[in-house]
């Protein structure tokens, strides 16, 4: 099924990154976090085929959130159990949602949630969504700091930073749509940079993988490479998704 809000994803290889790579997201993580152990998450793949497919423009929305709902086809929960501020907008992006409830709905929508070899497709092997060149004003993203109380001493390098906020980029919270036409890739798809982080189909360590930054978590993540795991039956402000969809092969008779 081709949606109107889908853009086409062409067909590409995707390599293992190479040494200097892994050194720009591990140095831009170190200028946040130094030397933290989520500087050393980053994500190595073999040298894979990614076939063709449509990817969401945008992440799903509430009101889209909503229509699946109404079609009794995803759990109400997200919107019973989070703050009413986040669903007061239509057009803003669903978060509050487990990597079940995102699977539902990209089910309801025809697709899938995407794998990190389409993520990273979605990239034309830039490093950024933009391009290769680090920028945090391009996204909304916001911070990671070490709680006060474990600050010099050993535990401040392994334990869960505090995400919170940062407005240098001119936004406080999620946007909309394309209120933010910085953050997109070469072939149109908005917000894999930042805005809303996104559940991805994959998990590593027994964990679920989350993919980009957010308006909570830090610029770096914003990185291709970078990720973070979380426990799929969690819910996060800063956590949404958008789906994928295989493109159709024809044949002739």
């Amino acid at each position: 099924m081709h949606h109107t809000s889908s853009i086409p994803i062409k067909q590409g290889v995707i390599n293992p990154p190479d040494k200097s790579e892994l050194r720009e997201v591990a140095l831009e993580c170190n200028k946040v976090l130094p030397r933290h152990e989520l500087c050393r998450q980053i994500h190595t793949s073999k040298r894979q085929l990614i076939q063709s497919f449509f990817m969401d423009r945008y992440e799903v929305t509430v009101q889209q959130y909503r229509n699946c709902i109404s079609h009794k086809k995803c759990s109400s929960k997200p919107i019973a159990l989070g703050p009413a501020a986040a669903f007061s907008n239509d057009h803003l992006p669903m978060t509050w949602v487990s990597l079940r409830e995102a699977k539902s709905y990209c089910a309801f929508a025809g697709g899938t949630l995407p794998s990190l070899g389409q993520w990273q497709n979605a990239f034309k092997k830039n490093q950024y969504p933009w391009g290769n060149r680090f920028r945090a004003n391009r996204i909304n993203h916001g911070m990671a700091v070490i709680p006060n109380h474990y600050r010099g001493t050993i535990y401040q390098y392994a334990v869960r930073p505090q995400l919170m906020p940062e407005g240098s980029d001119g936004f406080s919270g999620l946007h909309q749509g394309s209120d933010n036409i910085s953050d997109m890739t070469p072939d149109g798809v908005y917000h894999l940079g930042g805005n809303a982080a996104e559940w991805t189909d994959e998990k590593l360590q027994g964990l679920s993988v989350v993919k980009g930054a957010s308006w909570l978590s830090p610029a770096y993540m914003a990185h291709r490479l970078a990720y973070r795991l979380e426990d799929g039956s969690s819910r996060f402000a800063d956590v949404g998704f958008r789906c994928v969809r295989p493109i159709a092969i024809r044949r002739s008779l």
